[in-house]
């Protein structure tokens, strides 16, 4: 008998010491709206006795689970999210099926009212002492263009954007509520801060001679559209405190994307555009005189080429009127050189980006690739960039890292303004009553140029053939932060 009471209490023992091994139990649950529409990338943290027990976020239909928790205890758990309320709820944990459903409710400072201000700290807009604006992602890749700012256009009080005729990928000024100062050597450029990083958004054009020189772009056409989360413009003086003098035009934040704070899995994005444009209004010319001067035609060819860049003749009759090379051709309008001569222009962006979020660890790896045709014939764009944006917490300390790198190669980048090797002015000077055409191909066996004009403008096929430049650049950012939350 005693033996048969000794089993039973072994049995008791192990049955009871299997039951505390499998005390543990998982709390599932979903997130919703006072509308009851599911809340993505909510903050879900457990607590007892104001030890961490557990963490997760909602996915995309407002969904979590946080699991490896003690059956019979009573969990402490808070839920917080941007622009609503965060709760706090106290929930029992039992052996079985733990379900709940949390709401929700907006907060009295709205998620359109939160912006993003200095090192990447978010603050309400109504408690800031200056104007500040901020775009989205959405809003700044709807039309793509090659320099990211030119997507401030037309998006944001009180901010001018200088799109200047000056050639492909050239460079934009951005002025936020006027201009500064009147000296020639002044700047009134805002400061560029990317990650927290200020970035140069200098010019990198040579000294212009007395027509006018080459743009070769500035240092924000590295930017990728596609990479930018938000950009927020710091307007009052009082933003000067941030970062200082060089911030006393202004700010403009960008914040890059990082990994998908909804989604637990692998996340892989593919964004492509193209973008065909197109010079719609070519009708602004005169038809009415030809080639000639003092209200006379040429006579000989060494006449056409004295005044092959003026439009001082007779009036236009069809007759036939000798030319630069020459060649007698009727004395009529070219209607058709504008758009003989320019092509559209293309714009085609790829961006491929792998992004993953756990409870400490976040990235998002990217590269893009943007191509562009110019309307020039022969000026060709091409950019490649790649960008890494990760951290990871461990305790209360979060370590960051940034890195960005761009190589862009440009082709037959123009001359701007009254150069005489600008194929533009070259283009508006050309007498109507000659043929663009006819100057094909701009250079002659030997490979010296050839002329229609005696006067100092270059034949614009010798000018996109011949007289090209390329160039080369490459940039290289990257960035380091640690974050120690004393307070947390």
């Amino acid at each position: 008998m005693k033996k048969i009471y000794l089993v039973l209490c072994l049995l008791l023992s192990l049955y009871y010491q299997n039951s505390v091994a499998q005390s543990k139990s998982s709390l599932q649950g979903k997130i919703i709206s006072r509308e009851g529409t599911p809340l993505s990338g909510a903050s879900v943290n457990v607590r007892f006795n104001n030890q961490v027990a557990g963490g997760a976020a909602s996915d995309d239909a407002g969904n979590f689970i946080v699991s490896n928790l003690e059956t019979g205890k009573n969990y402490l758990v808070e839920v917080s999210l941007v622009g609503h309320q965060t709760i706090a709820r106290q929930i029992a944990i039992n052996s079985g099926s733990n379900q709940v459903t949390l709401v929700l409710t907006p907060s009295a400072t709205g998620m359109q009212e939160v912006v993003v201000t200095a090192l990447g700290i978010k603050r309400a807009e109504r408690n800031l002492g200056y104007a500040v604006t901020q775009l989205k992602s959405e809003e700044i890749a709807t039309n793509k263009t090659i320099n990211i700012q030119s997507a401030l256009a037309g998006k944001v009080a009180g901010v001018d954007i200088g799109e200047s005729a000056n050639g492909l990928a050239g460079s934009k000024r951005v002025v936020i509520r006027g201009i500064s100062t009147i000296s020639t050597s002044g700047n009134s450029s805002p400061l560029w801060v990317i990650d927290g990083v200020p970035i140069s958004s200098s010019n990198f054009g040579r000294n212009n001679d007395a027509g006018g020189g080459i743009d070769y772009g500035d240092g924000l056409s590295m930017l990728n559209p596609d990479n930018i989360e938000s950009i927020s413009v710091l307007k009052g003086n009082a933003a000067a405190a941030l970062y200082g003098s060089r911030a006393s035009n202004g700010v403009i934040l960008v914040t890059t994307k990082t990994g998908k704070s909804s989604r637990k899995d692998l996340v892989v994005e593919l964004n492509s555009s193209l973008t065909n444009s197109r010079i719609v209004d070519m009708t602004n010319w005169q038809y009415e005189y030809g080639q000639g001067r003092d209200g006379k035609r040429p006579v000989s060819q060494q006449e056409a080429l004295v005044v092959g860049a003026s439009s001082w003749g007779e009036k236009l009759d069809g007759k036939p009127t000798v030319q630069f090379d020459g060649v007698e051709r009727p004395y009529v309008a070219q209607k058709n050189n504008p758009r003989n001569f320019y092509s559209d222009a293309l714009l085609y962006t790829n961006t491929l980006s792998l992004s993953k979020n756990t409870d400490n660890h976040n990235y998002r790896l990217s590269v893009g690739q943007t191509d562009s045709k110019d309307f020039v014939p022969s000026g060709v764009y091409k950019k490649r960039n790649a960008s890494l944006n990760a951290s990871t917490r461990f305790g209360k300390a979060t370590a960051t890292v940034n890195s960005m790198y761009m190589i862009e190669k440009v082709k037959n980048r123009q001359n701007i303004g009254g150069n005489v090797h600008n194929a533009h002015y070259t283009l508006i000077h050309l007498p109507t009553n000659l043929n663009v055409l006819d100057l094909k191909p701009g250079y002659l066996p030997g490979g010296s140029e050839k002329i229609f004009t005696e006067g100092a403008i270059t034949n614009p096929y010798f000018v996109i053939d011949r007289m090209y430049e390329e160039d080369t650049k490459n940039r290289l950012v990257n960035s380091l932060g640690l974050r120690y939350d004393i307070l947390d």
